[in-house]
């Protein structure tokens, strides 16, 4: 690829088994054929399957951490629901926590977590991702045998909860393959492809940020009878010491 007349069209999103570039899916996306279906839903199983949930899934379950497995897992729910709800971002106050929360009360295996939704947020995903480690007691098992979450012992199985994760995303995938262009599981899966590919573009990215962004405050009126007060003379003589 000749680097001076690359645009960011030509920005590789997948490499493996086959190369896919921002430019390739932009077009996709102007197309609503089976084929094109398919290579759209192979884009996002990539995403998240290919990027993390199998590579996890190839590590050794005497090497597994629970910890990891959890990182792992709060990362693929939050991208996993911006699909499910087209959204561009969950960077604005009390976003990420939403998406736990409808992504918990929307998938059935998750269901025991709908009401403590907002405290898993606050204690598993955050402080794992932010301090690599859990808040107000809740615990990360692995625990052949256990519940996906245990209420009583405030704990999580993370090999359950990672189990039932990929299956949902899996199920998910397969929702997308049969289902019309016109369903919102498509408008909205198809309104993230297009965020992942405007970020792609630094100077599209670079106008919405300065489109985003607060006007800046006008500099307070002047003080006349400040500005007629004669200003003293700075002292010739130097500083003591």
């Amino acid at each position: 690829m000749n680097k001076v007349n690359s645009t960011y069209k030509d920005i590789i999103l997948i490499n493996y088994p086959q190369k896919v570039t921002v430019g390739d899916v932009e077009s996709l996306l102007l197309k609503n054929d089976d084929a094109t279906k398919k290579r759209l839903v192979y884009v996002i199983y990539h995403r998240l399957n290919n990027r993390y949930g199998d590579p996890l899934a190839h590590v050794p379950t005497n090497k597994r951490s629970g910890f990891l497995t959890m990182a792992i897992s709060c990362l693929m729910i939050e991208a996993f629901q911006s699909f499910r709800e087209g959204l561009e971002y969950t960077r604005a106050t009390g976003a990420g926590q939403k998406c736990f929360s409808k992504f918990f009360s929307e998938i059935a295996a998750f269901s025991s977590l709908k009401p403590f939704a907002g405290d898993f947020y606050s204690n598993i995903r955050c402080g794992i991702l932010h301090q690599a480690e859990t808040y107000g007691n809740w615990r990360v098992i692995r625990r052949k045998g256990s519940p996906l979450f245990d209420v009583s012992r405030k704990a999580i199985n993370a090999d359950c909860f990672f189990e039932e994760l990929v299956k949902s995303f899996e199920n998910y995938c397969h929702e997308l393959e049969a289902a019309d262009w016109s369903s919102a599981l498509w408008v909205a899966a198809k309104r993230k492809l297009k965020a992942i590919c405007d970020h792609c573009n630094v100077d599209n990215t670079a106008a919405i940020t300065a489109q985003n962004a607060p006007s800046p405050k006008p500099a307070p009126p002047r003080n006349p009878s400040a500005a007629a007060t004669p200003t003293k003379p700075a002292s010739t003589h130097p500083p003591q010491t």
